[in-house]
C-alpha cells in the first residue's frame, strides 16, 4: 500500500488506501447481486418467458460489470510508482547544456521577485457570494478554485430546481382537468432528466472547465417565472401532449434531488476543508556587487557543481531557465546578463497515509470520508434496485410496474458514481516540497590581452586574453516552496514559499570565493611541461647569473665547431663565441687576449 518516489527514497504511504476499501465494498455488493440474480434466473428458466429471461440476464451481467469495474480500480490503486519525471515540473524543462526559458518559467521568476502568489479576482455574482463565504479560497490553487466554483454552482442549481419543482406542484393544478396533471408529470420528468444529467456529468473531475452550468440572472428569472406560470401556459396545449400513463416522475424526482443536494453539499464542504489560511510567501534574496577577473560563465559552472552535491536522492534538479553571459573578446567593452532558475527534485510533504480512524478525526478528510460513505450507500441502494428489477422482469414486462425500480436504480447509481468520483478527486491530492534557486548576473566587462614575463631575461613568457568585470550585480533568490497536485501526472501549483536566508548567504559566499580565486595568468602545469622545463633549466645551469642573450650565446657556442673541427673561440667572461681577430667581446665588451 505504498508508492515509490525513487529508487533511493523512502516509501511513502498510499493516500488512496481508504478509498480502495469503499471500492472493494461496492464491488462486493454488485458482484453478489449479479451472481444471486443469475442463480435465481437459472432456477426459473423454464417458468419465465423468453424475453424476460434475457432481460434478467442482461441486468445480472450489468451488475457484474459494475462490480468488476470497481474491483479493477481498487486493484489498480494498490501501489503507486513515482518514477523519473514525476511529479510534473512547474515549467518546461530546459535540456542540459542548452539555453532556454518559457512563459511559465518567467511566471515563477516574477513570483520570486515580487514575493507574492498571483491571485485571480472573482468574477460574477456567484463567485462573489462564494468568495464571501470562503474568503481564503482566493489563496487556493487554481484547480481547487475552479472545482469549488463549479460545485457551488451545481449546489445552487440543484437547490433552485428543487424549489422550482415545489412551485410546480403548488401552481401546477392551474388549467383544470387532466391537462394540469399531465403537464406537471412532463415537467417533473424533464427535471428528473436534468438532475441526472448534472450528476452524471463530469462535475467531480478536477479537469472540468470553469464555464459549465454557469448561473446567470436571466437564467434564474426564466426558471422562476416558468415554475409559476409555465404550467398554466402549457395547460393551453396540454391536450396535444401524450399521457405518461403509469410513468410518474413523482416522488422519484424529489428523492433524487434531495440526495443530489446532499452529495453536492458534502463535496463543497470537503473542498472548503482543503483550503488553508493565507500562505507564507517570503523569499531570501542575496544581492552583492562583484569585481572579478574571470568569465561569468565560470560562476554558472561552479553553481552546477555545487548543486550536484546537493541533489535530492541523487536526482538532478529541474532546470527551467538558463541564459549564458554573452561576452565577445574581440570587443573592448560591453554589457552582459545571465540568469538561471532551478528547482530541486520535489519530495512528498506527508509521510502518513490517512486511515479510517485518522480520517474521522482529521477535519481535512472527514467530509471526503462522508462522500465515500454516501457513495457506498447509494451504490448499495442501486444494487438492491437492480436486483429487484431483474426479479420483477421475470414476473412481468409491464413498464408501468418496473419504472419505479428502474428510476431508482439509475438515480442511485448516478449519485454513487458522482460521490465516489468527487471523493477520488480529493483523495488524489499530493503535497510536495522543494527548493527554488534563481541566480542573476548583470554588469559591464572589459576585455584585454595580458603578457607575463620579461622579454630579455625570462626564458618562458605567457600571453592570455582576460575579462575584467567591474561592479557586477549578483543576485540569488532561494525559497522552499510548497506545491500541490491533484493526481500524480497532474500539473503542480505553488501554494506557499518560505525564505531560506542561510542557504542564500552560504551559496553566495561560496560562489564569490570561487570567482575571486580564479587565476588570469597562463602557466604550464602538466607533467610533460614540468619535465621539459627541467631539461631547459639544466641546459641553462652553466650560465646562471647572466642575461638571456648571454645564456643563449653560450648554449649555441658550446655546440659550435669550426669548419676544420677546431673548437670555436669563446669569451672568457661570458662564454660568447667570438672571432679569432676580435679584440673585444661583442656580447659583454670584455677585452680579449691573444
Amino acid at each position: 500500500m505504498t508508492y515509490d518516489f525513487s529508487n533511493s527514497s523512502k516509501q511513502i504511504p498510499n493516500p488512496l488506501k481508504v478509498e480502495n476499501i469503499f471500492f472493494a465494498l461496492c464491488s462486493a455488493l454488485y458482484i453478489a447481486a449479479g451472481v444471486a440474480l443469475l442463480l435465481i434466473t437459472r432456477a426459473h428458466l423454464a417458468e419465465a418467458g423468453r424475453s424476460a429471461k434475457f432481460l434478467a440476464i442482461i441486468v445480472a451481467l450489468a451488475l457484474l460489470v459494475l462490480g468488476g469495474g470497481y474491483l479493477a480500480r481498487a486493484l489498480t490503486q494498490l501501489r503507486f510508482f513515482f518514477g523519473r519525471g514525476r511529479p510534473t515540473s512547474l515549467a518546461p524543462d530546459v535540456p542540459q547544456n542548452q539555453p532556454g526559458t518559457s512563459a511559465p518559467a518567467k511566471h515563477i521568476s516574477d513570483t520570486l521577485l515580487h514575493q507574492a502568489l498571483p491571485l485571480t479576482e472573482p468574477s460574477g455574482p456567484v463567485q462573489g457570494v462564494l468568495y464571501t463565504l470562503v474568503p481564503n479560497l482566493i489563496y487556493a490553487p487554481a484547480t481547487l478554485q475552479t472545482l469549488a466554483s463549479v460545485q457551488f454552482r451545481n449546489l445552487l442549481n440543484m437547490t433552485i430546481i428543487f424549489v422550482s419543482m415545489l412551485l410546480v406542484l403548488l401552481f401546477g393544478s392551474i388549467g383544470g382537468g387532466n391537462a394540469g396533471g399531465k403537464i406537471v408529470d412532463w415537467i417533473g420528468l424533464v427535471y428528473l432528466v436534468y438532475a441526472l444529467k448534472i450528476l452524471l456529468w463530469r462535475s467531480s473531475s478536477v479537469n472540468i472547465g470553469s464555464g459549465h452550468d454557469v448561473l446567470s440572472v436571466g437564467k434564474l428569472v426564466l426558471l422562476c417565472a416558468f415554475s409559476i406560470v409555465g404550467p398554466a401556459l402549457l395547460a393551453l396545449f396540454g391536450d396535444a401532449l401524450p399521457g405518461l400513463g403509469g410513468l410518474s416522475p413523482f416522488p422519484h424526482v424529489f428523492i433524487v434531488m434531495i440526495f443530489g443536494i446532499v452529495a453536492f453539499g458534502l463535496f463543497f464542504l470537503a473542498l472548503v476543508r482543503q483550503v488553508r489560511s493565507a500562505p507564507n510567501t517570503t523569499v531570501a534574496c542575496a544581492t552583492e556587487t562583484w569585481s572579478i577577473n574571470c568569465h561569468p560563465s565560470q560562476v554558472m559552472t561552479e553553481f552546477d557543481r555545487v548543486m550536484q552535491h546537493a541533489w535530492v536522492d541523487q536526482m538532478p534538479n529541474r532546470r527551467y531557465t538558463r541564459h549564458e553571459p554573452a561576452i565577445d573578446l574581440n570587443e573592448k567593452t560591453g554589457s552582459f546578463q545571465a540568469d538561471l532558475l532551478e528547482e530541486t527534485q520535489p519530495t512528498p510533504a506527508e509521510r502518513d497515509a490517512p486511515t479510517l480512524g485518522s480520517a474521522l478525526s482529521e477535519p481535512r478528510h472527514v467530509f471526503i470520508l462522508s462522500l465515500d460513505a454516501l457513495g457506498f450507500a447509494a451504490h448499495a441502494i442501486a444494487a438492491v434496485c437492480w436486483f429487484m428489477l431483474g426479479l420483477r422482469m421475470q414476473d412481468t414486462l409491464s413498464f408501468e410496474n418496473l419504472h419505479g425500480w428502474l428510476f431508482y436504480a439509475l438515480a442511485f447509481s448516478a449519485i454513487g458514481h458522482y460521490a465516489l468520483g468527487a471523493a477520488h478527486a480529493l483523495w488524489n491530492r499530493f503535497d510536495f516540497k522543494s527548493r527554488l534557486y534563481w541566480m542573476e548576473m548583470r554588469g559591464q566587462y572589459v576585455s584585454a590581452n595580458m603578457n607575463y614575463g620579461n622579454v630579455l631575461n625570462d626564458s618562458i613568457r605567457t600571453n592570455s586574453s582576460v575579462v575584467q568585470i567591474e561592479s557586477m550585480t549578483f543576485r540569488l533568490w532561494v525559497a522552499d516552496v510548497a506545491t500541490v497536485a491533484f493526481g500524480k501526472d497532474a500539473a503542480r501549483s505553488i501554494v506557499g514559499m518560505l525564505a531560506v536566508p542561510q542557504a542564500a548567504e552560504h551559496l553566495t559566499a561560496q560562489l564569490r570565493k570561487f570567482a575571486e580565486s580564479q587565476s588570469i595568468i597562463l602557466a604550464p602545469g602538466a607533467a610533460a611541461d614540468m619535465e621539459r622545463h627541467a631539461q631547459l633549466s639544466r641546459l641553462n645551469q652553466p650560465t646562471v647569473g647572466t642575461t638571456a642573450p648571454q645564456r643563449i650565446g653560450a648554449t649555441i657556442g658550446a655546440a659550435m665547431t669550426t669548419a676544420t673541427g677546431e673548437t670555436a673561440r669563446l669569451c672568457p667572461r661570458c662564454a660568447a663565441p667570438v672571432e679569432p681577430r676580435d679584440v673585444f667581446c661583442g656580447a659583454c665588451g670584455a677585452p680579449l687576449h691573444a
